[in-house]
């Protein structure tokens, strides 16, 4: 695969200081919002490459990344509160009036600078730049869990191109097994030690056979169509699925959940939560700031400068209840993101077991279907010679044909089964991407990294 096609679509990767995130510019959602997307087209593809193709290509991973420079923006806000604040003013005016001097009009201008720093808030803007600081990385944990549900659903709808492409050859087969069954029956028509009937039926089971070949090519045709929606790449051939997505450790009782970045989203929004009470607490609490200012007063006869500095000590007294209202918010805010984190261990415990069920049923069923392929191996055998001796019916030929058919489908369907339950339990234990061999740079960073 070429991996020039893939930097195209992924430009750029800068760190930004904070929790070491980076920012990310795709081009492949940059394109006129009326224009249908170009599509590009490749000799092979790997499930690896079709979820980095789907990374550079899926819109809501760079509307994400927006958002998350927000975060950023928020933090810079936040932490300019520390910053001296300067201003300039000026002003013109005039006035009319009885003067000494018998000067009745005349006009004033003033002009200056102005400084403020806060000096002390008692938590105040520390808390509100912790808050933005946990929104951000909420915003990161986000971007990462939008990663992680575009690798699943281009997983599953690749698994399904392999899928119905495996059905369909085995269906081709059993069209060729037919003709062989088919050319006996011709044979021994011909020869008059059967009745022609024998052919007929022959050809009738073909026909049927082939439109379940037809079946399963529109299927899989629908399944690449999905798939080129996902990755914007429609390739020639798609390699078989990564042996580690099935030989990926399953242990329900033993998930990480601290590295699931759908918990650690609903931990960063707990914190911002208390950071917000701290800061809502300290509203009681006076703010001190230091403020000067050097004002030029230009008029007619009297001009001069006005210099200013002093401390300003700002005590709220009375608020009317408006800080313990606020305070009381933020506690309720606070309680139902703590609630928030045990709802996401429950989904995620929930999806991961239900997942594990479902592969260790589909593991059982594949072995039940390999014994069943070979038994329907040693019928047939039997059965064509014992037809050839006149002991069985056409009938009973093409019986065990279309059991070992059956036997087929059974065994890839199981096997299909246990892939997509291994994309199920990856994706709930946020561990598909490392399965993938898709690298990260940091903990808090999803880019894939080849």
């Amino acid at each position: 695969m070429k991996i020039n096609l893939f930097l195209n679509r992924l430009v750029g990767v800068f760190l930004v200081s904070g929790c070491g995130l980076f920012s990310l510019s795709i081009t492949a959602v940059e394109l006129d919002s009326y224009r249908a997307p170009e599509f590009t087209s490749d000799q092979e593809m790997t499930l690896r490459e079709s979820v980095i193709y789907a990374f550079a290509h899926d819109p809501t991973i760079a509307q994400m990344t927006a958002q998350v420079s927000i975060g950023q923006g928020l933090i810079d806000e936040a932490e300019s509160a520390w910053q001296p604040q300067i201003g300039l003013q000026s002003g013109l005016g005039g006035a009319n009036g009885n003067l000494a001097n018998d000067d009745n009009n005349y006009t004033d201008k003033t002009y200056g600078v102005t400084l403020t720093q806060l000096v002390y808030d008692f938590g105040k803007t520390n808390n509100n730049i912790l808050q933005q600081k946990h929104i951000k990385k909420s915003y990161v944990f986000a971007l990462q869990q939008t990663m992680s549900d575009v690798a699943k659903k281009t997983a599953k709808t690749y698994l399904l191109v392999k899928r119905y492409g495996v059905l369909k050859k085995a269906a081709e087969q059993g069209v060729q097994s037919l003709r062989t069954v088919e050319r006996i029956a011709k044979v021994r028509a011909n020869s008059g030690l059967s009745s022609s009937a024998d052919y007929l039926q022959a050809q009738s089971r073909i026909a049927i056979m082939q439109s379940q070949v037809e079946q399963f090519f529109t299927r899989q045709e629908t399944a690449i169509a999905q798939l080129v929606v996902l990755t914007g790449v429609r390739a020639n051939t798609y390699s078989t699925p990564p042996l580690g997505l099935s030989e990926q450790t399953m242990e329900v009782s033993a998930i990480d959940y601290s590295a699931i970045a759908a918990v650690k989203r609903a931990m960063a929004e707990s914190e911002a939560a208390s950071s917000v009470i701290e800061k809502n607490k300290a509203g009681y609490l006076p703010t001190i700031k230091l403020e000067a200012g050097r004002t030029r007063y230009q008029n007619k006869n009297d001009p001069y400068w006005d210099n200013q500095i002093y401390l300003n000590l700002d005590v709220p007294l009375y608020t009317g209840g408006a800080v313990s209202a606020r305070v009381a918010q933020a506690m309720g805010a606070k309680e139902t993101a703590e609630q928030g984190i045990n709802k996401v261990k429950f989904d995620v415990m929930t999806n991961a077991s239900t997942a594990y069920s479902n592969y260790e049923g589909s593991r059982s069923n594949y072995r039940v279907s390999v014994r069943q392929v070979e038994i329907a191996e040693r019928a047939r055998a039997v059965y064509l010679d014992e037809y050839k001796l006149s002991r069985r019916s056409v009938n009973d030929l093409i019986t065990v044909e279309q059991d070992l058919y059956q036997s087929h489908l059974a065994l890839i369907n199981a096997e299909f089964d246990g892939w997509d339950a291994a994309v199920d339990y990856a994706s709930a234990v946020d561990n598909l991407v490392d399965v993938l061999d898709i690298h990260t740079i940091e903990d808090t960073e999803s880019l894939p990294n080849i």
